[in-house]
């Protein structure tokens, strides 16, 4: 059975999820997500709140949820992770046109249509 470090790495590849994705979705600073990565176990009472988290992201990853599209920006990153992580994300729209002329990712959560 892989330990948690081993599962969270692997997490992290499959789901192309930086360091600070990995704080967003755990709602933990990044340096002890970074110390987590590089092998350092976490502390035993937070364990049971960690798995659950870990199980929450290793399902969006198998639904296909991650990794997230390449132009995602670093402000949309945030609301999609948490999106996923609330349960609220549906659907990505595609890339659409603005009047600037650059296509742009538009990321709909909640309920309703987008």
């Amino acid at each position: 059975m892989l330990s948690f470090n081993d599962r969270l790495l692997r997490a992290k590849v499959k789901g192309e999820l930086t360091i600070s994705d990995l704080s967003r979705w755990f709602c933990i600073c990044r340096e002890t997500v970074s110390k987590w990565t590089k092998g350092v176990k976490p502390a035993p009472f937070k364990l049971p709140r960690l798995y659950m988290a870990l199980d929450a992201l290793e399902q969006a990853i198998q639904q296909k949820q991650f990794p997230m599209p390449i132009e995602t920006t670093q402000f949309e990153r945030a609301k999609y992770l948490e999106a996923v992580c609330q349960g609220k994300f549906r659907a990505i729209p595609k890339p659409r046109a603005t009047a600037a002329g650059p296509k742009v990712l538009g990321i709909f959560y909640g309920k309703g249509k987008p």
